[in-house]
């Protein structure tokens, strides 16, 4: 049998309101019936009012399938062979209506899925694991994907987005999107089209406490994905080493750039500074920089902080408390509730004593 376009659409539509119901998949046997309703609000041409070309191809194609076995027709009462009311699915005929679809069985699509899942989770880093869980809870069940997923069809999209949360916590530097995407999947525009779904598992399933308020791209930023990495820009007295050299920050002004390889590597050699100054705006950085005492090290956090951002701080920390330094940390952001929780979350992210600086009621007054 050929099977026109209008008939696919049909037995599509029946096939998904079979593959939704509760009973799917389960062993007892219902006797609950599959139909789709002739309707305005499913076929308003159907229902055309001074031409009827779209009603009499509807009955007669749909009267092709009820010939073929896979479908039952109902009639309006008194209105048989004109006016259809409903289709009606015919359950003995599912094998061969999804060979002619092309179309897999949701049941085997699942079997499928889940087995993807399960071998994802035994390698993927703890953090994903409630995820995983969660995800493999409603697989085995047929129930419908978590929020975020519920537009994924192909079992390769799964794939590719299972893939993409392993890269992703294991970056260990920062990296551009698309350097990442070209990294994990070959293809340079790959990640883009995850990226939404992916947010949404961190959001449901990864994210400490003091993580949830963050944006988009901050908790992307956390794991070390950026559009483009941003060099850490400091000014004041600091010396440290390289793998290369020795580098005296003093020697550059007004600030230095460093890119975030080079925090990964470097080591504190000399500290001589009274005061490690944080700030979370660049304008303030920058007046910081010209207005405030010279013995002090001010480093710009770019709004928020991620990791290799925290990593200078623990490594200036760890250099005054092993030399006992009485050094005080600061970090001056904006007087509103971001900048309170940046500065929040950087101290229990840093395990720091940073204490906020004008970020007090009287320079809020003034």
């Amino acid at each position: 049998m050929a099977v026109t376009d209008l008939q696919k659409k049909v037995l599509h539509k029946l096939l998904k309101k079979y593959e939704s119901r509760k009973d799917y998949g389960k062993p007892e046997k219902s006797n609950n019936r599959t139909m789709l309703q002739v309707n305005k609000k499913n076929y308003p041409e159907y229902f055309h009012v001074s031409d009827s070309t779209f009603r009499r191809r509807f009955n007669g194609e749909m009267k092709d399938l009820a010939k073929h076995g896979w479908i039952e027709l109902e009639w309006e009462k008194f209105e048989r062979g004109s006016t259809m009311k409903r289709v009606i699915l015919n359950p003995g005929c599912l094998t061969s209506i999804y060979e002619e679809l092309g179309r897999e069985p949701k049941v085997e699509r699942y079997k499928r899925l889940q087995k993807l899942a399960a071998n994802w989770q035994k390698c993927s880093p703890s953090r994903l694991e409630s995820f995983y869980q969660y995800f493999l809870t409603r697989v085995s069940a047929l129930q419908s994907f978590p929020a975020g997923l519920t537009s994924f069809r192909d079992l390769a999209d799964f794939e590719d987005l299972f893939r993409g949360l392993d890269a992703l916590f294991r970056l260990e530097q920062e990296v551009s999107k698309r350097r990442f995407s070209v990294k994990v999947f070959g293809n340079s525009k790959r990640w883009e089209g995850l990226e939404k779904a992916a947010l949404q598992i961190l959001k449901n399933y990864c994210l400490e406490e003091s993580e949830q308020q963050l944006q988009d791209h901050e908790i992307l930023a956390e794991k070390g994905l950026l559009d483009n990495p941003r060099h850490i820009n400091l000014s004041g007295p600091l010396v440290f080493s390289t793998p290369r050299g020795t580098v005296d920050l003093q020697l550059f002004y007004p600030d230095l750039g460093l890119p975030p390889k080079m925090i990964w590597d470097l080591a504190i050699s000399r500290l001589p500074a009274n005061a490690v100054i944080t700030v979370e705006n660049l304008t303030s950085y920058y007046h910081y920089i010209e207005e405030g005492p010279a013995d002090h090290l001010v480093i710009y956090l770019g709004g928020y902080h991620n990791a290799v951002r925290r990593e200078i701080l623990k490594k200036l920390y760890d250099y005054a408390n092993r030399y006992n330094l009485d050094i005080p940390f600061y970090h001056w952001g904006d007087i509103d509730l971001g900048g309170f929780q940046i500065w929040h979350h950087l101290c229990k992210q840093t395990g720091i004593p940073v204490k906020p600086l004008l970020m007090d009621e009287e320079t809020f007054l003034a």
